[in-house]
């Protein structure tokens, strides 16, 4: 039979958790203090991710504007040549009498026109 012993009693371990939780992109001053009492230079560390983060994130932006506005660029030039090859296979059309296809090609290019253009007022 195994030895009792009273210490074992009152012997006792006593654990803590700890939940913390912060919006943003950086932890409150306090934490930063503790962190960095904790691991030396970890505060510098945090900025510096911090602020490469934010570069990269502006980098991205700009890149996507400047897609953006190039995309919007070769559609206007793309549409500008499709109406204006319409336009032009129109006006041949009517020089070769075939009126009802004049009417649709001329028809449907001003109908596209302009949904195009209430589309892009909304």
């Amino acid at each position: 039979m195994p030895e009792r012993s009273d210490e074992g009693d009152d012997a006792r371990s006593h654990g803590e958790i700890v939940k913390a939780h912060w919006s943003g992109p950086l932890p409150p001053p306090a934490y930063l203090a503790e962190f960095e009492r904790i691991l030396p230079g970890a505060a510098e560390r945090i900025f510096a991710q911090f602020e490469t983060e934010g570069n990269h994130r502006r980098s991205m932006e700009q890149e996507n504007a400047r897609f953006t506005a190039r995309d919007a660029t070769v559609g206007q030039a793309l549409a500008a040549v499709y109406a204006a090859s319409a336009f032009g296979l129109t006006a041949f059309a009517i020089y070769m009498d075939a009126n009802w296809v004049a009417a649709i090609l001329g028809g449907g290019t001003i109908v596209s026109g302009v949904v195009a253009f209430l589309r892009r007022a909304k």
